[in-house]
């Protein structure tokens, strides 16, 4: 029941937990239903639910996705405009993750990257420049390649994921465009020892899974 006070209603408790059992048996099974009325309601509940849990798992990817992508801003932000790498620049990425190996950058594109190197090709397919894990992954060289001051592999691999908002290599794709790579010919490449800048002569897409080509993979 309700009752006024200086102008204000209060909702007694009891009639506040009344509403509150109204709702839940017209909306839920009870003893008092039919089984039509049940089947209604079983409906419902279920639907409502599968509702609850779709926005809890879009909600979370998009947090996800939006942590990623900060992190890769921040090295944005730590490279700033200096080209090549600096000292200093080397040494903040090394005190973020010891694997760091260089930096890559692309005109007109979104990579623009640091580039780690594990001692497998898998790691940082799955994890990000913390070493944390992730849907993005990161750049890195081939585990087999030598990068040392006394020798620099002339064949260089660089591995990257494509992801939902265009980061890391995703770009890559516009090379389909000939216009675009008229425009943008060269890569900017730094790591400890070298700073080059190389002229990109092929573009190619192939299979990088054997099952994909009748057993045949290419030898890049």
């Amino acid at each position: 029941y309700y009752k006024t006070f200086k102008g204000k209603v209060l909702m007694n408790h009891s009639s506040e937990s009344g509403i509150f059992k109204n709702i839940l048996f017209s909306h839920l099974p009870n003893r008092k239903d039919n089984l039509s009325q049940i089947m209604i309601k079983l409906v419902f509940v279920i639907t409502l639910l599968a509702m609850i849990i779709s926005f809890v798992s879009v909600s979370h990817h998009f947090l996800v996705i939006k942590g990623e992508t900060n992190l890769i801003e921040k090295n944005y932000e730590l490279l700033g405009n200096e080209e090549p790498l600096t000292n200093r620049q080397i040494n903040a990425f090394l005190n973020i993750n010891p694997d760091f190996r260089g930096y890559i950058k692309i005109g007109n594109t979104k990579i623009n990257n640091p580039i780690y190197q594990a001692n497998n090709n898998t790691f940082y397919k799955i994890h990000n420049s913390l070493k944390e894990k992730s849907v993005f992954g990161s750049l890195y060289f081939d585990c087999n390649n030598t990068i040392t001051f006394k020798k620099i592999d002339k064949n260089l691999i660089v591995y990257g994921n494509k992801t939902e908002n265009e980061q890391l290599f995703s770009q890559l794709e516009k090379y389909k465009n000939i216009k675009f790579y008229k425009q943008n010919p060269t890569i900017r490449l730094s790591t400890f020892y070298s700073n080059d800048t190389y002229v990109i002569y092929s573009v190619f897409i192939i299979n990088s899974d054997a099952k994909d080509d009748g057993g045949y993979i290419y030898n890049y």
